[in-house]
Order: C-alpha cells, then sequence, then structure tokens
C-alpha cells in the first residue's frame, strides 16, 4: 500500500490530465479484471506476490480518479460526507 501510494498516483495523476478521467477509470477497471486473472496460475509465492503487485498498480491508477470524480459530483456543502461515505465504501 505504501509503495502504491507514493509511487503510482502521481503517475496516475500526470496520465489523468493528457487522457481524461474516464478513459482512465474504464481502463484501470479493466486492467484489474485482466490481473485478477492471473491468480490463477500462481502457484508460488513469488507469482502471487507479482499478481498482487500489479492489482496495486492497477488500483493506484483508479482510487485517486475515483476520489476524485466523488468529489466532484458531491452536493456542495455535504463534501466531507460524500468523502466519508467513499472511503468507507473503498475499505481504505
Amino acid at each position: 500500500m505504501i509503495w502504491k501510494n507514493g509511487h503510482c498516483l502521481p503517475c496516475s495523476f500526470l496520465y489523468l490530465l493528457r487522457y481524461g478521467r474516464r478513459i482512465f477509470i474504464a481502463s484501470g477497471l479493466l486492467l484489474l479484471a485482466v490481473i485478477s486473472l492471473l491468480y490463477l496460475p500462481a502457484h508460488t509465492e513469488y507469482t502471487l506476490t507479482a499478481v498482487r503487485l500489479l492489482q496495486g498498480i492497477a488500483a493506484g491508477m483508479i482510487i485517486p480518479v475515483a476520489m476524485a470524480y466523488a468529489g466532484e459530483v458531491a452536493q456542495e456543502g455535504k463534501e466531507g460526507k460524500t468523502m466519508g461515505i467513499f472511503n468507507r465504501c473503498s475499505n481504505r
């Protein structure tokens, strides 16, 4: 989690500015789905660790974008409540 938050979030922000929010969320979710399928052939602790690392990187692409979107669509004056619900639901 520390590596994901420390390294992937700034990179994801730069790509977000270049390509837009919708394509970024859609590609990140697709990447998460494909990476999840890699758990099936992973039989050693090293391959499981590698798959989990890739999954953390993909989640690092999606989470900050989704948080920004939640803040944008929140009703005025209820941004804090919306972000609290988002954080509670995302198990951060």
